[in-house]
Order: structure tokens, then C-alpha cells, then sequence
């Protein structure tokens, strides 16, 4: 078997992006962010990709997919749009979002919560930018196979920068069809409370109930009545949540 040409291999992939670009085209917005990240991973040769939507200073999960454990997909969303970071909290975003350009990062670095949940190591991070804004990031890796480097990176930008016009024509659209000035927003996540809100951070991120009730100032009880809370509103959004169950346990 001859060695593969890495510029046909490179040929190959570009011309995967203009193909996703083309099936991509004219979507409405609910299926657009469904389907960003399968073209994403198709089109870059990533395992795992998910888009979060940049607004108000928040990071909104809005679309993933993952090859190999499809059925962990929703699962991970729900707990994603239940964090809800902070765009403050999250250094190489806010480098991605501030600067338009795509970082390659240990995933010790993200949002230590959603790198707890996804068990990322290296993750690529593209922003969708529109004009002189991000209104989105692409985060993509691989379980398996070749390392992520520099040319995965670029490949990923090349993509989020060539349907960042398709994502905002969808979102303008969408705004069009409701009437609200508002950019439509992801499914709903669970309406954690404030303390709800912190403590499943703290859980998931692999602090104990006693550490968390001994930083809150409150009885374990008290811990242990918000898990119980957190599993339940996530359970009720989601499918089965393995989050749920992490927390509840």
C-alpha cells in the first residue's frame, strides 16, 4: 500500500470544508447547530466536536458530536448549558474570542468542569467570527490516532471562519421568523439556582460535599438537598444524565 501524498490528504480535507459549506447552506438555525459539528468532525478528521455560541460574556452550548459515543451527546449538553462559563472564567476562550484567532490547548486549561465531564487532554479552539465579532467557537479533539497539532488548528479555523457567514445568516433569520430582537437561544437548560449553580460545578469538577459544604459555610445536609435538586432539574431536561447521577450519588 503506497504512503498517502500529504497534499493530496490536505486537498482532500479543504475541499471537505467547501462540501460541508454547500450541505450546510440554507439550513434553519435549529438544524445548522445540530449539524455544524458532524460536518465539523467529517471535514477536519476530529472524533469529537462541540459548538458553543458566544453571548452576553457566556459560553452556550449549542450543538456536539462524539463518533464513537453518540449516545453521550445530549448527556454532555445538558450538563453543558446547565454551567453556563463565563467567558471571564475561561482564559484561552477569552484569547480565542478577543483575538479571532484559533489556539491549540491542554484541555487543563478549559473550563475545568466540562473537561472533567468530556476527559479532553488536547482540544483545538476555532472562533466563528463575523465581521470583526465571535459569535461562536468550535472545540474539537481526538480520542485516538494521530496527536493534534498545528495544522489541525488551522484546518478547524479554516472551517469555523468559512461558515461563521452561514451561522449569522441563520441567526438573523431565525430573528426574523420570531420577531425578537434577541438572538433565539440552544434548548433550555435546568434553572439551577445561584448555590445550585455552584455547587454542581464544584461536584463535577471533583471537589467532595464536605469540601463544598465547608467552603459554602453550610451543612452537609444542605449540600447533599442541592445535589439531590441538581440531579432532578437535569434529569428533567435531559435523557438519563450521567451528570445527574454523578451529582446525585
Amino acid at each position: 500500500m503506497l504512503p498517502s501524498d500529504p497534499r493530496q490528504d490536505l486537498a482532500r480535507r479543504l475541499r471537505d470544508v467547501q462540501l460541508a459549506r454547500a450541505r450546510l447552506t440554507g439550513l434553519v438555525l435549529a438544524e445548522l447547530l445540530g449539524r455544524l459539528p458532524v460536518e465539523a468532525a467529517r471535514a477536519c478528521g476530529l472524533e469529537r466536536v462541540l459548538l458553543m455560541l458566544v453571548r452576553d460574556g457566556e459560553l452556550v452550548a449549542a450543538g456536539a458530536h462524539d463518533q464513537a459515543r453518540d449516545d453521550d451527546v445530549e448527556r454532555f449538553l445538558t450538563a453543558a448549558r446547565a454551567l453556563r462559563p463565563r467567558l471571564a472564567e475561561c482564559p484561552p476562550e477569552a484569547e480565542a474570542v478577543a483575538r479571532g484567532r484559533p489556539v491549540l490547548v491542554d484541555g487543563d486549561r478549559l473550563f475545568r468542569p466540562l473537561v472533567v465531564l468530556a476527559r479532553a487532554e488536547t482540544v483545538v479552539l476555532a472562533p466563528l467570527v463575523h465581521v470583526d465579532r465571535t459569535i461562536a467557537l468550535l472545540y474539537g479533539d481526538r480520542r485516538g490516532g494521530p496527536a493534534l497539532d498545528t495544522l489541525d488548528r488551522d484546518l478547524v479555523w479554516t472551517f469555523a471562519t468559512t461558515l461563521a457567514p452561514i451561522l449569522h445568516l441563520a441567526t438573523l433569520s431565525a430573528i426574523a421568523r420570531t420577531g425578537d430582537q434577541r438572538p433565539p437561544e440552544p434548548p433550555p437548560a435546568a434553572a439551577l439556582s445561584t448555590r445550585e449553580l455552584g455547587v454542581l460545578r464544584s461536584l463535577v469538577g471533583g471537589e467532595n460535599r464536605a469540601a463544598v459544604a465547608a467552603r459554602l459555610g453550610v451543612p452537609a445536609a444542605a449540600v447533599d438537598a442541592d445535589a439531590r435538586s441538581i440531579a432532578r432539574k437535569l434529569a428533567a431536561v435531559g435523557p438519563a444524565s450521567a451528570v445527574a447521577r454523578r451529582v446525585a450519588r
